[in-house]
């Protein structure tokens, strides 16, 4: 069987199987409510299009609670604008967007970072490859957070962590793109092509510094690295200034984001560490996560995927010399977006903080094993033929390749704490999640008739554990129930017998 044509079909088949594993997903979307910070960040702007604003006025309202809360709480200026904006204020329905929004952000960043890294960089056809790399990542990712609902269904913590992670990686694949257009400064027309590719990445780049200080650190490092990466490679004069008004441009937005009065009120509530405890807590905190993320799983991605890092490695024009510095350079940048959390006093963050440090853990694995294999294919001299020859004939691959599917599919299912597919497919077929969206409802349609009253709702009677984040509680003055009275415009809101 012709090679191309194999890849191709292995292509298409973990494609299918990969939307086969989001429908349920993307089904429970239906069944996603607002809950906990969506009330707070997003009542001015539900307020305004009450008040009969429309969008425009919506917007305005969002923008104002950012400076607000600028000053009073988090410097956060672009994340605090999509929390404000989240979906349900605009309609309740709208909120089933929510795991659609999370996930294309998340899928279609992954696939074209790669497509990015593998044309651009190593000079190979994209297609089918991209997808042969990126699939097995995104599974990973998708099916093992450290928490699915706060990755792909609470809107405010998600979007705050996981879409602007997304946008971290295009930003990082604009700059990979802009560095490599470097050398064509001398084409014809090539003034308008690099303005617009300096005003597109700073601009994503400005924005993406306005969110979680995890993700802002994480692409701070990569975006120095990318801008010394044209002195030390000696680019023309206007190669380097283009680098350095990008960096520039994204560290004046990061510092608008540390330097708001609003984060010492918030740090007021948390004891903070001195830089070095900060440092050595992230390097302890990373090396455990590479301990607990390593699992069957992206073990049996990796072997499967060997063959092919050989081939675009042997494709490349890289020499793989250094794989112990690479390993190491590599750590420290995925260990020092724990830092931030560590300086805050918030040890290692909540879930929804670290999804985002496991999505970085299998980029840092793919790498290392990519740039491991690009070493051993240099220092044994393999040669193409002997990868092809593995797949000349389809008895001898066909069976390989329909095990580690298998495996892949059965570990899966049986795993400890449970693909995200499989929690949806339960919380779907037991009935779990329409009854708790059925619950949530009435409990919202009811308090719209009491406006301006103190109301006592009932608990809740399913919880499920793919969907629900949080709900009022029996305390009043908790912020659940602070938030989400005055959303509702009531005096108070009581849940007997709910807790956090």
């Amino acid at each position: 069987m012709n090679f191309r044509r194999t890849e191709w079909i292995a292509a298409a088949v973990l494609l299918a199987l990969f939307l086969l594993t989001l429908i349920p997903i993307l089904a429970l979307g239906v069944y996603d409510r607002p809950s906990s910070d969506d009330y707070g960040y997003g009542k001015a702007a539900h307020d305004a299009l009450v008040a009969g604003g429309g969008f425009p006025g919506a917007w305005k309202a969002a923008v104002e609670q950012v400076a607000s809360v600028w000053l009073s709480w988090q410097g956060s200026f672009s994340g605090i604008l999509l929390m404000g904006l989240q979906p349900a204020v605009f309609s309740d329905a709208a909120y089933a967007i929510t795991p659609f929004v999370l996930l294309a952000s998340l899928c279609l960043s992954t696939l074209w970072l790669v497509k990015v890294l593998i044309q651009d960089l190593l000079g190979a056809k994209p297609w089918p490859h991209a997808f042969l790399v990126a699939i097995p990542m995104l599974a990973l990712a998708v099916q093992y957070p450290v928490s699915a609902v706060e990755a792909f269904f609470w809107w405010n913590g998600a979007v705050y962590y996981t879409f602007f992670y997304s946008l971290m990686l295009c930003f990082v694949g604009l700059q990979i793109r802009l560095y490599l257009s470097c050398a064509s400064l001398d084409a014809p027309h090539p003034r308008a092509r690099l303005f617009l590719r300096v005003c597109g990445t700073a601009a994503l780049g400005l924005f993406l510094s306005g969110g979680n200080f995890c993700t802002g650190l994480l692409a701070a490092i990569l975006t120095l690295g990318m801008t010394g990466l044209y002195f030390i490679r000696r680019k023309p004069l206007r190669a380097r200034a283009c680098a350095v008004v990008v960096f520039a441009i994204f560290l004046a937005g990061f510092a608008v984001n540390v330097s708001a009065p609003g984060n010492a009120v918030r740090q007021a509530y948390f004891p903070r560490q001195t830089v070095l405890d900060a440092v050595s807590g992230a390097v302890r905190w990373a090396l455990g996560d590479i301990r607990d993320f390593t699992s069957v799983q992206a073990m049996v991605a990796i072997l499967a995927l060997l063959p092919l890092f050989a081939l675009l490695a042997m494709r490349s024009g890289f020499a793989f010399r250094y794989p112990l510095l690479f390993f190491a350079l590599s750590f420290c940048v995925f260990a020092a977006q724990y830092i931030p959390s560590f300086y805050a006093g918030m040890a290692y963050g909540p879930d929804r903080m670290r999804n985002i440090e496991a999505y970085s853990y299998y980029w840092f694995l793919f790498l290392n094993a990519f740039y491991l294999m690009g070493w051993v294919v240099r220092v044994t001299n393999l040669r193409a033929e002997s990868v092809y020859a593995l797949f000349a004939d389809r008895r001898r691959w066909a069976a390989p390749f329909l095990a580690l599917a298998l495996l892949f599919l059965g570990v899966a299912y049986v795993s400890r704490d449970g693909a995200t597919s499989v929690l949806c497919l339960h919380d779907l077929a037991s009935d779990r999640a329409a009854i708790y969206a059925e619950e949530v409802d009435a409990a919202i349609a009811y308090v719209r008739e009491h406006e301006g009253e103190r109301v006592e709702l009932q608990n809740l009677s399913v919880r499920p554990e793919s969907l629900f984040f949080s709900y009022p509680t029996a305390d009043r003055k908790n912020y659940l129930n602070t938030g989400f009275a005055k959303y509702y415009h009531l005096k108070s809101v009581v849940v007997p017998g709910s807790e956090e």
